[in-house]
């Protein structure tokens, strides 16, 4: 499976903001959706 640009976005949205709800509202998602981007990356 090939990483994606936007699961590579949302985890270090996700470093830089401190938590996965931070990065959900900058990214404009829901907290699930990142959550599920960030399982993907495992």
């Amino acid at each position: 499976m090939k990483t994606t640009l936007d699961e590579l976005q949302a985890f270090v949205t996700v470093v830089d903001t401190g938590s996965i709800t931070a990065a959900a509202e900058h990214l404009a998602q829901t907290v699930s959706g990142v959550s599920r981007t960030l399982r993907r990356l495992e």
